[in-house]
């Protein structure tokens, strides 16, 4: 039961202290400065992702406790390098006269710092492994932790920090990702890490390609939208979308935990002749919590809304779309049903093809919504990304059909 409950206890909790992160953020500084902090935010972050693969998956799918040290230390080495290659691109790039870089390259290059240390899972990935749930549920939860406490203090203070941008992100998210890379990774990599033989980094980086071949895609949904979003709509609507899909994460991190545990359990022992029967079970489970979560976070909003001191955490933008808030936060709540494709494409070594989908449903997302940003409300956003959910949906549903029609093992 631990292995489901803790972990999405961890991320549910972190999920939670995000949305008050931001809420208090937007309360102090104002939903334009947050705009242009998730723009910075979301254009970095298609680097750090490009060049720093999250390796936790990699390590969870290790057998015994040397196979885990040694995943964990090639994975660790992995993610230094990723590191250093986008610095190097950085570094590269604010050395040419790029208008868009402005005066931002101090914050640009806070994020990415921050970014790879948030990003450097093998920590995550060996504590998951060895089930050692206190320091797996702490590596989870500290960074919120400490940007509550951070916007609180300013808060309270009354402190703006000048709105300097390159301050915001020194404050707001280097110091608590280091923070957490300070506490957790340096005394993992001190204890356990031992430099991998270099035959054995090229094959370990293929594997993990695997799976990053997914969080690549998942950037696409999950990052280089809100670039979208933010270009075609404005700050105000892109700050309504963030908010629903900081909401709707919460079902991802309930979902994500039961698809790991299955995932685990499918490499580490036989899964029995019927697995497709056994993959659509798990993909019904997922669609049930995700929409039970979605009910939970619409409700709690609903009743929020109508509580004043509550009321009034909430950004104008989102008060004045609670229609579309609400209809975003379903469609993404059903969105992390559809992550169950990632397990999938380890299985059956799908990766490039689940890569070529996501590029294919996120450039018809950003077509239909630049051909519906003109309708009212935002209407256009909600029909352009409901519809992203259905196509994926449809596509995951297809893929399990074809399983079953497969040859099963005697």
């Amino acid at each position: 039961m631990k292995r489901f409950a803790l972990p999405a206890v961890a991320l549910g909790t972190s999920a939670a202290l995000s949305v008050l992160f931001y809420l208090g953020f937007a309360r102090v500084f104002g939903d334009t400065i947050l705009g242009q902090i998730i723009l910075t935010l979301s254009s970095v972050a298609l680097l750090q992702i490009a060049v720093v693969p999250q390796s936790w998956v990699y390590i969870v799918g290790a057998h015994g406790a040397d196979e885990i040290a040694a995943r964990y230390s090639t994975s660790a080495t992995i993610e230094w390098l990723g590191g250093a290659a986008g610095l190097a691109v950085l570094a590269t790039a604010m050395m040419l006269p790029i208008a868009v870089l402005g005066g931002n390259r101090l914050a640009i290059l806070y994020q990415f710092v921050a970014l790879w240390a948030a990003g450097s899972t093998s920590a995550q990935g060996y504590f998951r492994a060895h089930e050692d749930w206190p320091r797996y549920v702490l590596w989870v939860v500290t960074p919120n932790i400490v940007r509550v406490i951070l916007v609180a203090v300013t808060l309270l203070r009354g402190w703006t920090l000048g709105g300097d941008r390159a301050t915001l992100v020194l404050v707001f998210f280097l110091i608590p990702d280091l923070t957490r890379y300070l506490l957790f990774n340096v005394p993992a990599v001190l204890r356990h890490y031992q430099v991998p033989p270099r035959r054995s980094v090229r094959p370990a980086a293929l594997r993990i390609l695997q799976n990053w071949l997914f969080d690549m895609g998942s950037a696409l949904t999950e990052v280089a939208d809100k670039v979208v979003v933010g270009t075609l709509l404005g700050p105000q609507l892109l700050v309504v979308y963030f908010f629903a899909r900081k909401l709707g994460v919460s079902a991802t991190m309930v979902v994500e935990p039961v698809y790991a545990e299955h995932y685990r359990r499918v490499l580490l022992r036989d899964a029995g002749g019927d697995r497709a029967r056994a993959q659509r079970r798990v993909y019904w489970i997922g669609l049930a919590t995700a929409l039970a979560i979605a009910g939970i976070a619409i409700a709690a909003v609903d009743g929020g809304l109508q509580i004043a001191p509550l009321a009034k955490l909430v950004p104008p933008s989102v008060r004045a779309h609670v229609a579309l808030f609400t209809g975003l936060v379903l469609a993404d709540c059903l969105i992390a049903a559809n992550r169950w494709s990632r397990y999938l494409s380890q299985l059956e070594g799908a990766a490039k093809l689940l890569l070529g989908v996501r590029i294919v449903l996120f450039a018809s997302f950003a077509a239909a919504l630049a051909a519906l940003r003109g309708l009212p409300d935002g209407l256009g956003l909600m029909l352009a990304f409901g519809g992203f959910w259905l196509a994926e949906a449809t596509f995951v549903t297809l893929w399990l059909r074809r399983a079953a029609l497969r040859p099963q093992p005697a």
